[in-house]
């Protein structure tokens, strides 16, 4: 919290643009218009769904690569994995693919998978099975698979994994619902759809290393933002190489305050490639919001339309180049707030 500067006052939060000196290596340019965003704490639409920086933060999902080795090696090694996951709390295991066994004919991984579950069932019938770590979740590949395990009704399928990486957070929503439709298709409505890997993979060529990182933060707030009204289960980032002082961290950081408080409310907006989300719990409140747009650099002025919130004050959180989820400003709710481009801010009301 040593290089911020805090804002007093509301007037002085108007001149937030020059007290922030946002340095990036394209020009950016502000909408025309003032645009609103909706946050309404009356109206409750559920709890929110928990996502992970990446699977080594959590025991959500433990994978378990096949080969072409003997399955009863395989199935007593995947029985020390299962007894020591359930141990420390896990309970979803994804059979993969091994490293180097990635051609493998879609009729062999059936078959294996068929007979792991079907025997790891017996011993263990309280965890999830599912099958998964596919690289694209409607290959044709998937599809001959889903044919084989729509054919078996002895085989179950409690949760289907996935990864995806990506330039565009709508490119992540999109495929979320290409899963469950895919399950729906093939009988498999109950089954949980859970991505296990979703990253960045904008090209960082010509920008420098800061920059990069700060477009990846606010790629990620919009993604955790927008998978939120998404058919997911459970979603886990793969970003597992982070450097601890990575802009990413903080993005997950924003987001915990809103899982922490648990219930997630009504918000909108028109404003393009903006995300908000908010969330409450008995009396506390917060919102959170992301600019981040994969084609041009916009700066928002937008207007808060806070409901169920009178009286309250608050207290602003900035991730930017310059700040890392540092408070930047305390007092009365402002009408309006510059978002510059490429930003993740988080507003608790107090």
């Amino acid at each position: 919290m040593d290089n911020y500067k805090k804002i007093a006052t509301l007037e002085e939060l108007e001149t937030l643009k020059e007290l922030i000196h946002y340095e990036n290596s394209g020009e950016h340019k502000p909408v025309d218009k003032r645009e609103k965003i909706l946050v309404d704490f009356t109206k409750p639409v559920g709890k929110i769904k928990r996502t992970y920086l990446s699977v080594k933060d959590t025991n959500t999902v433990i994978s378990l690569p096949i080969s072409d080795t003997n399955t009863n090696n395989l199935v007593q090694d995947f029985k020390t994995v299962i007894a020591s996951g359930t141990a420390n709390g896990t309970n979803c295991f994804e059979i993969t693919v091994s490293e180097g066994t990635e051609t493998m004919s879609c009729r062999k991984f059936f078959d294996i998978y068929a007979e792991i579950t079907l025997t790891l069932k017996k011993d263990f019938p309280d965890i999830k099975l599912g099958a998964g770590g596919f690289d694209n979740c409607v290959s044709d590949y998937v599809h001959e698979f889903m044919n084989y395990l729509s054919n078996d009704k002895r085989v179950t399928l409690d949760f289907f994994s996935w990864h995806k990486s990506c330039a565009k957070a709508e490119q992540l929503q999109n495929y979320t619902y290409a899963a469950r439709t895919l399950l729906d298709k093939y009988g498999f409505e109950n089954t949980e759809n859970v991505i296990t890997s979703w990253s960045y993979n904008g090209n960082p060529t010509g920008i420098p290393a800061s920059e990069f990182d700060q477009k990846k933060a606010s790629f990620t707030a919009a993604c955790l933002i927008s998978l939120q009204k998404t058919p997911t289960n459970i979603a886990v980032c793969s970003e597992d190489a982070l450097d601890e002082n990575s802009k990413v961290r903080s993005a997950f950081k924003a987001f915990s305050t809103l899982s922490d408080l648990g219930i997630e409310v009504t918000s909108d907006t028109a404003a393009d490639h903006i995300y908000v989300i908010g969330a409450k719990d008995d009396d506390k409140g917060a919102f959170m919001l992301a600019n981040f747009n994969p084609y041009e650099k916009l700066e928002h002025e937008l207007v808060f339309d806070l409901k169920g919130v009178y009286g309250k004050k608050c207290e602003m959180y900035l991730v930017d180049k310059e700040h890392d989820l540092d408070l930047i400003y305390e007092g009365d709710i402002p009408e309006t707030y510059k978002m510059m481009p490429e930003t993740i801010l988080l507003v608790k009301l107090v």
